[in-house]
């Protein structure tokens, strides 16, 4: 049974989440304020950037928002098996998406 992005997730999906973020219970994602010459770079925070140093070499890249969150839901779907999805839809309690997200540090 798949769920949609909007469904609460599972304890099995909040900690394969949360480990493919790099994020473990306590821990933060940096966060970097935009100016608005930067968000300019960023080519308005619309679609994907590669970001390099200025010898051309990527460091890293950058998604906005809602492709973050559908490609983190889609590795996190990825991570267990349908098998255990199941196991733990019928597990009592769980979590929302939007507390998984404050609980990370995100709106």
């Amino acid at each position: 049974m798949r769920r949609s992005a909007t469904t609460r997730m599972t304890k099995c999906e909040v900690a394969a989440a949360e480990g493919m973020m790099g994020c473990h219970r306590g821990q933060r994602m940096s966060k970097v304020i935009l100016d608005p010459e930067l968000r300019g770079k960023l080519n308005g925070l619309n679609e994907p950037v590669e970001v390099c140093e200025p010898t051309g070499e990527t460091v890293g890249h950058f998604v906005p928002e809602e492709l973050y969150l559908k490609l983190l839901y889609a590795l996190a779907r990825d991570a267990v098996s349908e098998e255990e999805l199941d196991a733990a839809a019928r597990e009592p309690g769980g979590r929302s998406w939007a507390d998984i997200r404050r609980g990370l540090g995100g709106k």
